[in-house]
């Protein structure tokens, strides 16, 4: 019994360790490409109002849904890249990219054959189109990549 409760205290720290390495590598990345290098707001150019009204206007609310997102879209490349076998950082990075683009642009897709309504992913997508799969491959590879340098650092 004593060694299932060391082994439950290692898994929930590790469970932490990862929880607190994701959270620290999305926000670095979000204040990076998206304050800093105003990545989707270049790409939104010449009309980036959508990008303003999501990232400055409703931040407290968008950002905590973008982390969300981002650890749906992670998880999901892990589970494929985990199923295909592979291994290493750069195979995961190829699985993340395709995984983005598949799930993207599904939702561009889906959101632009219907009728631009009041709801905000139709009009992110009907505006951004293909720019908002570019950017977000841009900013899942980023986060990934601030995850690998945060893990590789830490030992």
């Amino acid at each position: 019994m004593y060694f299932f409760f060391k082994w439950l205290v290692l898994k929930n720290r590790m469970i932490l360790y990862w929880i607190y390495i994701y959270l620290m590598s999305v926000i670095f990345s979000l204040v990076f490409v998206v304050y800093l290098a105003r990545v989707p707001f270049l790409l939104s150019q010449p009309n980036s109002e959508i990008v303003d009204e999501y990232y400055n206007r409703n931040m407290y609310v968008n950002i905590p849904l973008d982390i969300f997102f981002i650890a749906i879209y992670l998880l999901i490349a892990f589970i494929t890249s985990h199923l295909l076998r592979l291994d290493g950082l750069w195979s995961f990075m190829g699985i993340l990219v395709l995984t983005t683009i598949v799930l993207t642009g599904s939702f561009w897709i889906l959101c632009t054959t219907i009728t631009p309504s009041q709801w905000f992913f139709s009009r992110w997508f009907h505006q951004m189109g293909w720019r908002s799969i570019v950017y977000d491959v841009i900013l899942l590879l980023m986060v990934a990549m601030v995850m690998a340098s945060f893990h590789e650092s830490s030992f």
